[in-house]
């Protein structure tokens, strides 16, 4: 895992797994800073490898793809999706584990189409409302409850401007 393929993903995936295993200091620390990345940088593209999201880019985004290498825009600009295997169960939160687990028989399985429902396979979650989820799980483990609000706000007022194709775990 590189903490450079975009701007977000990695590092909230790493994030998860210090959480996971109880460096709770050490998670808010990564989680802090992705947030701080996210206020710096202005607008940013989410995009996710499974391909259940698409959306259009903004026009801002769009201004600064002329401006950057293809590298440079993928590490300061776009956010993909965190996607966890099964092998990654034990980094994840533990409301996320159900989500690797979706098939409830060999039947379920053979029915699905090989390259459209990879996902099936995964727990996968944009990179903003994951950042948001875990900042509530971590500063509400440090006994943080105003940080813990803040962040919930967050959760909230994303869920409500933008909706969210990978956020059934959290209803």
């Amino acid at each position: 895992m590189s903490f450079h393929s975009d701007m977000a993903s990695s590092k909230l995936k790493f994030a998860s797994a210090l959480y996971a295993m109880g460096y709770t200091a050490k998670a808010a620390k990564i989680v802090k800073h992705v947030e701080l990345a996210y206020d710096e940088i202005g607008p940013c593209f989410q995009g996710c490898l499974c391909g259940r999201l698409y959306e259009e880019p903004s026009d801002e985004f769009m201004q600064t793809v002329s401006e950057r290498t293809n590298n440079e825009l993928l590490q300061a600009r776009v956010a993909l999706c965190v996607m966890f295997t099964r092998h990654e169960s034990r980094a994840l939160p533990p409301h996320m584990v159900f989500e690797i687990y979706r098939t409830v028989s060999q039947r379920d399985k053979s029915s699905r189409h090989i390259s459209h429902d990879i996902w099936m396979d995964l727990a996968v979650v944009e990179s903003y409302p994951f950042m948001c989820y875990l900042q509530c799980l971590i500063f509400n483990e440090l006994k943080l409850y105003h940080e813990e609000g803040v962040a919930c706000d967050m959760f909230c007022e994303y869920l409500y401007k933008n909706g969210c194709v990978h956020m059934f775990m959290f209803v």
